[in-house]
């Protein structure tokens, strides 16, 4: 009991806020896939929240999907067909980023895609 208290895990919210921030910051998801995994842990709705309110305020979602990508684009190359646009807006989404947060790591590393972009979002 004294070691969990150390780790702040004995209540939900500071439990909720370790593992939110660990996801974020190390694993590189997103807050729908990070809200999920907390959910799967028991936390409430209304606790995971507040949660990845304060999460986000160390590691904000659209960093998280910047490093996200950096990592993708490691080890392919630059997407330029819509069959690569696909699968690289996939492993984002599956990763649990929104939209706004693959758009803003996109800008970021200054990759936008041509006309069938609008397309590929829907």
């Amino acid at each position: 009991m004294v070691r969990l208290k150390s780790l702040k895990l004995l209540n939900d919210f500071d439990f909720s806020v370790q593992r939110a921030s660990y996801r974020l910051k190390e694993r590189k998801e997103g807050l729908l896939r990070v809200e999920a995994d907390l959910e799967r842990h028991g936390v409430s709705g209304e606790t995971a929240a507040k949660a990845l309110r304060v999460a986000v305020r160390h590691t904000p979602e659209k960093e998280a999907a910047g490093e996200a990508l950096s990592a993708y684009l490691k080890s392919r190359p630059t997407p330029q067909s819509r069959k690569e646009w696909g699968r690289l807006l996939g492993f984002l989404a599956r990763k649990g980023f929104s939209e706004e947060a693959i758009r803003g790591a996109l800008a970021k590393h200054g990759l936008k895609m041509d006309d069938p972009a609008d397309e590929a979002w829907n």
